[in-house]
């Protein structure tokens, strides 16, 4: 059965209401890698490059989600910031949200919990819970 699929019209936003805040999400994409670097003693090479050895696995996941939790970037914005493809970016957030893989191991959401607050406390942001 087809459903009829309702047109939703959003008027325009008046002229005398203020955009919301401007996101720089330059800014904080370094502050991600600076944290994350930091936190797993990597180089910001070892992450971006083509290198598939296990130790980077956790670091470029985490990077991944902070950068999609953190920013208004999309995937593919992401993809490109980290040298991967789209789809691999994907992969790392479905890869938290379900808890699979290493993600099982609730250590690893500790650490991403208090990399995240480290982000939103460097950049300025409050943290929503």
């Amino acid at each position: 059965l087809r459903q009829k699929i309702k047109k939703v019209i959003i008027p325009n936003r008046p002229a005398n209401i203020p955009a919301g805040p401007v996101i720089n999400n330059q800014k904080i994409v370094e502050t991600i890698f600076k944290i994350v670097i930091n936190y797993f003693k990597v180089s910001r090479t070892e992450l971006v490059g083509k290198g598939r050895d296990r130790y980077l696995v956790i670091p470029r996941c985490i990077i991944a989600n902070l950068m999609r939790e953190c920013t208004a970037l999309s995937f593919p914005e992401i993809s490109r910031i980290m040298n991967r493809d789209h789809t691999s970016v994907i992969h790392y957030v479905k890869t938290r949200i379900g808890s699979t893989s290493f993600w099982k191991i609730s250590n690893n959401h500790k650490v991403y919990n208090y990399l995240k607050t480290e982000v939103l406390n460097e950049t300025g942001k409050k943290r929503v819970k």
